[in-house]
């Protein structure tokens, strides 16, 4: 017993089906492709924004936020008097901070990371002077936590953020 199946050939005009196919595929891919292109495009041109310096409303010791400053050695160590015992403000796990005074008068505090804090390198890490104090006493103690309103601490943050991004 022989059986045979014939398929019958497509008659002309009966490729449209085909093209729909063809259409409903590539199209959402190509729109997605073109989707993620712009999200990544946005996010890389978002990471270069310059941040200009911007006073917080209040009085004069109010927090500034700026854009990162890099300090030639020798003015870091003359503003530290040569990173004197007598200029430090206390040690932690990864090396000794000093308080330091430029000749125009800011004050600033520098960390010095010790080439055996796993950190590589000796490197100095220079921030804006804090006469108060260190940010957890004010986060974490209950009676000082009211001297940080929500505006300073979103102005903090995004200090944080800009040094965390420059470090990468």
């Amino acid at each position: 017993m022989n059986s045979t199946i014939s398929i019958p050939s497509p008659q002309p005009g009966e490729g449209g089906n085909s093209t729909v196919i063809i259409i409903a595929v590539v199209v959402p891919i190509t729109v997605f492709f073109l989707l993620f292109v712009a999200v990544f495009s946005f996010r890389t041109n978002r990471k270069k924004t310059i941040y200009e310096t911007e006073p917080l409303a209040g009085d004069g010791n109010d927090i500034t936020t700026a854009g990162s400053l890099q300090f030639d050695f020798k003015a870091i160590e003359s503003a530290t008097d040569k990173f004197s015992e007598s200029n430090k403000l206390g040690q932690g796990g990864f090396g000794q901070v000093y308080k330091g005074s430029f000749p125009n008068g800011v004050q600033v505090a520098v960390k010095r990371l010790s080439k055996t804090s796993g950190q590589g390198e000796e490197k100095i890490l220079v921030y804006e002077f804090v006469p108060n104090k260190s940010l957890d006493y004010f986060l974490f103690d209950s009676t000082m936590q009211r001297q940080l309103d929500w505006t300073r601490r979103y102005k903090i943050i995004e200090s944080i953020d800009r040094g965390i991004l420059y470090l990468h």
